[in-house]
């Protein structure tokens, strides 16, 4: 049985040490799936792994740059199948493609036909395939053209605007599969590339340029790294980076995945502590199990501080499944660090993320009045969670250094939390962004500004409210 992380697709990438043979493929000769598919004289390589089929279209004066990055896909044990087509000299067709998982795009010279090549990747991808686009995708010399890159399917559009010089990995999300053994690493080669639609954002580089980022759909991914073997382009995880991307795209890292979600990572005991389950089904069937819902004292769900552990028996179609949750944190549990699991096997999967959360003292009359942990489903918004959008009195107040203001919002969007001095002077924005609707704590600490009274004030929407607060030292 394979066991998933809160990383979900990690299992995927046990190393082995892999075997393969380069050979010219004439055109009657190859492997059964996709022979018939590729050009004559193509070489090829054969893993022996029971993975992923992989297509690398380059456009090089050969191969041996994107040598590399086929030895490490094998190594990895992600592919089963690396195959490799001449981009430089003819555009691949959607039928020549269909055979495999995904393509990797390779380019190091312009391709033979960019925006034939970018319709057929986008067809490619409506028929269900998945794509992968390494960093000079994007910089026009050498960038891929038409639909895939114009009509919402890459994350990021062209760019003429890159640099040449090292830049280290910045700020990245380490929960998401994609950086799932990926702690450090540089790239002397990468573009200023904006967003393009609803992708989701991964990593980025030190100076903030976006380094790894999916479509909404997850079929097509984009990584700011230029992957060459004949110069020292990147460092560090960046190639682990890449492996967790393919996985990730094709959804063939296992048969089911899993991500869960803290909506409130701060709030005030006896209250409902939020957060969503998202279950990825990559099988054609239901998967069917029990997943246990788990609550700790104390952070990283030790299972020795384990408080209460729900069993609920569930099914999931297949496709993505998103759901939401609260579990009802009775008064008896203290302010403190806590954490939630969700835990269990799917499709003989083995399962489980955590989730880390602070419990704080707030105004006595907001602590509810929960007498046990209770888990329920909630069909978001109408189940659980507030039904109006307001903001409660600052707790402790008056206060030395430190305070905490919650607030309750009725529905997710853009929320700002200033505080402002008594001459109305901006002092510090608290809150400047997304969030979802729930109960929110937000802790301001005052050391660094003198005795006085202070207002905060929330924009949610519609609403507006302003409070003041006395700082006292």
């Amino acid at each position: 049985m394979r066991k998933i992380s809160i990383s979900v697709v990690v299992a995927a990438m046990l190393l082995f040490a892999g075997t393969y043979a380069l050979a010219e493929m004439p055109a009657s000769a190859g492997h059964e799936r996709n022979n018939s598919r590729l050009p004559a004289g193509t070489p090829f390589i054969r893993g022996n792994t029971d993975g992923l089929t992989i297509l690398i279209a380059i456009s090089d004066y050969g191969t041996y740059e994107a040598d590399e990055v086929r030895d490490s896909l094998i190594s990895y044990g992600i592919a089963d199948v690396v195959d490799y087509f001449d981009a430089y000299s003819a555009t691949p067709t959607v039928a020549q493609m269909e055979p495999y998982d995904c393509v990797i795009c390779w380019p190091n010279y312009p391709y033979a036909d960019a925006t034939t090549f970018g319709n057929n990747l986008a067809d490619y991808v409506d028929g269900g395939g998945a794509v992968v686009l390494p960093e000079f995708n994007f910089y026009s010399s050498w960038a891929l053209s038409g639909r895939i890159m114009t009509a919402g399917y890459s994350p990021w559009p062209m760019t003429s605007s890159g640099g040449f010089s090292t830049n280290n990995l910045g700020w990245f999300d380490p929960t998401h599969p994609v950086m799932d053994g990926v702690t450090t690493g540089s790239a002397y080669f990468w573009n200023n590339v904006v967003e393009q639609g609803n992708v989701e954002d991964i990593a980025h580089y030190a100076n903030d340029a976006k380094l790894a980022a999916v479509s909404e759909d997850n079929a097509v991914g984009a990584i700011n790294v230029a992957y060459g073997a004949s110069y020292a382009q990147w460092t560090g995880d960046f190639m682990k980076m890449l492996g967790n991307m393919v996985v990730y795209v094709t959804g063939g890292g296992a048969a089911v995945t899993m991500k869960c979600e803290m909506l409130t990572p701060i709030f005030c005991r006896g209250k409902n502590l939020y957060f969503t389950l998202t279950v990825r089904n990559n099988t054609e069937d239901n998967c069917t199990g029990t997943l246990t819902f788990t609550g700790y004292g104390g952070y990283d769900c030790d299972p020795a501080n384990a408080l209460v552990a729900i069993p609920r028996a569930k099914t999931y179609a297949p496709g993505e499944t998103l759901e939401y949750y609260f579990f009802k944190v009775p008064n008896a549990a203290g302010p403190g660090q806590y954490s939630a699991s969700i835990g269990g096997t799917l499709c003989d999967v083995e399962l489980f993320c955590c989730m880390n959360v602070d419990i704080i003292q707030c105004e006595p009359w907001r602590i509810g009045d929960n007498t046990e942990w209770e888990l329920v489903e909630a069909e978001r918004p109408e189940v659980g969670f507030p039904t109006f959008t307001s903001l409660d009195q600052n707790y402790p107040n008056p206060f030395n250094a430190n305070t905490n203001i919650s607030f309750d919002l009725a529905e997710a969007g853009n929320v700002s939390l200033n505080v402002y001095d008594i001459t109305g002077r901006l002092v510090v924005t608290l809150v400047d962004g997304q969030m979802d609707a729930g109960s929110h704590v937000v802790a301001w600490d005052a050391s660094s500004v003198s005795s006085g009274v202070y207002f905060y004030k929330l924009t949610a929407a519609d609403y507006t409210a302003t409070k003041s607060m006395n700082l006292l030292k």
